[in-house]
């Protein structure tokens, strides 16, 4: 490895109890100009206070009575035998076999200071430039419930939401979620399967269940499940971690308790890998450092921490800021004005989980990078992408069912019944994803045809995305997506099987204009419409854009017509002329004709 591969030299604090060997080990230190010795001390504690006073990467300490020295990353010097860490054997005297100890400890040091992390040793941790964590996960096994206890007592002002994995059957882990509550002083229960992740809460994973992190829709959810046991136990920490670190990205903080096994050391690689951060309680404090010491042995961890010190590194950076967030302020800003979607201090972990693999495909060594060629070009594909990749695209085919229905048996009717034979129903479906709602639409009224003799039907389906638009117009879709809101007997009606996919039939998407279209922008070109979706659209913006496209589909709606918006979602309290249907969930009209439906 060539000097100008690293930014500058491996920092060293040396320490052994001998003058020579302390000056030995310097000597053949300094020769190598990847490496920089700062401090030469006598014992830990010597070294500690040296850690305190400036960052260092390495630390290099006496074992005697053995004849080596070992070589520790600086975040791990938390106690004398805290991790197990690369030792080097010494010669028998400082000058004997020189040239052979110098190479290997050399090339010990620098492979010990190549992850440059912060010093974990400081309780006031270095977080500058660190995404602050949006979830504390924490998992323990023998002898962590006392610990815990302790821990979440000690949290004062952490406001994230805590989930918490405790090797420990069915009824006991509703007694710890209980005391927990009590020590901590704020909500705390066994989870629940499909409830939100909120903040301010700790859920503690029920004996028999792993506990694991999903989404529902843009929502954190607790998911359970009893799949096979992993290290043995049901609930298991890895299933928690690796699940968290896919949904929250870069905003996730693992801490790994005292336990035995290694349960939780592929959850924690996982976590540093999506650009999250770890932390293990050391081994001086640990009842059994299994699972800690599997977690530390990863390499990855940001601190290996004394049990009285891991509260106050996690309360520093839960309340921390990032140190240069620029790029990602400028993302969300440029999101908010192109797709008045709002990006929330708390869901910054999406910009990391929905950029990763546009920073992969696109050649980039990571976000960072990837957002500032946004930065430098927000008019460019790269950045049209990222935007395409942020606005969500969930959707399924009769997505909730309850306003399929309401237009079936209630909308349908009343504005055919209010219209001359030979007139045109014009339906919108506003940001429509991958067309599934403009599918299921035209596949309700084909059915009810019948029902609507003479009655002619034309259906506008707009996104803001056109490599979604241009998906949707294929009409092409996954089992998965196919079974997800179609029975067999629409799909064997309306879909074609073509290989591994199913492909919508050519009168299903000739009845269907895609146009790309967003709805900040108001409404010309599309015409006027007898019934405007646009469903779970609206949450995803503020009060005043809420406002504005409400006002702009009002401009497109003909005056009895009607506007079927999301389950979550509400004209209340907003600038726009809609009042909801009086028996009718969802729907929203002017009042004249809120009359007329029932």
């Amino acid at each position: 490895m060539s000097a100008s591969r690293i930014a500058s030299p491996a920092r060293v604090i040396v320490v052994d109890p001998s003058v020579v060997w302390r000056e030995v080990i310097a000597q053949h230190l300094a020769v190598d100009p990847e490496i920089k010795v700062i401090a030469k001390v006598a014992t830990a504690e010597a070294a500690q206070r040296e850690l305190d006073r400036a960052p260092a990467d390495v630390v290099v300490q006496d074992l005697s009575p053995a004849a080596a020295v070992r070589v520790i990353p600086a975040a791990a010097l938390q106690s004398e035998t805290s991790v197990k860490v690369v030792q080097v054997a010494k010669p028998a005297t400082p000058l004997a076999a020189a040239e052979p100890f110098r190479r290997e400890l050399a090339e010990a040091v620098k492979a010990a200071g190549r992850a440059r992390r912060p010093t974990g040793a400081l309780a006031a941790a270095r977080f500058a430039g660190a995404v602050r964590p949006t979830v504390v996960l924490i998992g323990g096994s023998t002898g962590a419930p006392p610990a815990l206890l302790s821990l979440v007592a000690a949290l004062t002002g952490v406001t994230q939401p805590i989930l918490i994995t405790q090797h420990m059957p069915a009824t006991f882990t509703a007694m710890l979620a209980d005391q927990l509550g009590r020590a901590s002083g704020r909500p705390s229960a066994e989870a629940v399967d499909g409830e939100p992740i909120l903040p301010g809460r700790i859920y503690v994973a029920p004996g028999g269940w792993h506990m694991t992190v999903g989404l529902a829709g843009e929502t954190p959810v607790i998911r359970l499940n009893q799949e096979p046991p992993e290290h043995f136990c049901r609930p298991a920490v890895d299933p928690m971690l690796r699940t968290a670190a896919e949904v929250y990205g870069a905003g996730a903080l693992a801490v790994i308790l005292t336990g035995m096994g290694s349960d939780g050391a592929e959850g924690c690689r996982a976590v540093a890998e999506a650009g999250g951060r770890f932390i293990a309680q050391d081994e001086a404090t640990s009842v059994v450092w299994g699972m800690p010491g599997a977690a530390a042995r990863t390499g990855r961890a940001s601190a290996i921490l004394p049990l009285p010190q891991i509260a106050p590194w996690i309360v520093t950076a839960a309340a921390a800021k990032p140190g240069s967030d620029d790029q990602t302020e400028f993302f969300r800003k440029l999101v908010l004005e192109r797709t008045g979607v709002v990006v929330a201090d708390d869901k910054t972990y999406l910009l990391r989980s929905r950029l990763d693999p546009v920073a992969r495909a696109e050649g980039f060594t990571g976000v960072a990078e990837l957002l500032g060629q946004v930065q430098a070009d927000p008019n460019g594909r790269v950045a049209q992408r990222c935007l395409d990749a942020i606005v969500t695209h969930e959707s399924f085919f009769f997505r909730d069912g309850k306003p399929f229905d309401q237009l079936r048996d209630h909308l349908l009717p009343s504005l055919v019944a209010g219209r001359p034979a030979n007139r045109t129903l014009r339906i919108w479906s506003a940001a429509c994803a991958g067309g599934q709602e403009p599918y299921s639409l035209a596949m309700l009224l084909l059915e009810e045809q019948a029902k609507m003799p003479g009655c002619r039907v034309e259906i506008i389906a707009t996104d803001v995305s056109e490599p979604i638009l241009e998906r949707a117009r294929r009409g092409i879709y996954s089992d998965f997506e196919v079974n997800r809101g179609l029975s067999p007997e629409r799909r064997a009606r309306w879909l074609t099987r073509h290989g591994q996919a199913w492909q919508i039939n050519p009168e299903l998407r000739q009845m269907v204009q895609f146009r790309h279209h967003n709805l900040l922008d108001g409404v010309g070109g599309l015409g006027r419409f007898d019934l405007i979706f646009c469903r779970n659209v609206l949450i995803y913006f503020d009060p005043q854009r809420k406002g504005r496209v409400l006002n702009h589909l009002a401009q497109a709606l003909d005056k009895d017509g009607a506007l079927v918006l999301g389950s979550a979602e509400t004209v209340f309290g907003l600038d726009s002329p809609f009042q909801p249907h009086a028996t009718l969930r969802g729907v929203f009209q002017a009042p004249a004709l809120m009359r007329r439906l029932g």
